[in-house]
């Protein structure tokens, strides 16, 4: 089995946030190292793709999504393209 290379830093954060994070740690019973690199590599990893940040920016402006028809699968597969 195959371990990744740990390197050790630091940062230096707002208290607030900090504190934030320790709590955050606390609710999912984690080590705090362990929580902050979880949400980094979240956030480095899992980074939306093109057609889902468009989604975000369209519902953010509002923009009504279209309806789904759940009459049939057939008619759900048909309102579920986009023309």
């Amino acid at each position: 089995m195959q371990t990744s290379v740990k390197k050790r830093t630091s940062f230096r954060l707002s208290n607030e946030l900090l504190l934030k994070l320790k709590d955050g740690a606390r609710k999912e019973n984690s080590s705090l190292n362990s929580y902050v690199e979880s949400i980094l590599a979240g956030y480095v990893y899992d980074a939306p793709n093109a057609v889902t940040i468009s989604a975000i920016e369209e519902a953010r402006e509002g923009v009504d999504p279209k309806t789904v028809d759940m009459s049939s699968l057939d008619a759900f597969i048909k309102s579920c393209i986009y023309e």
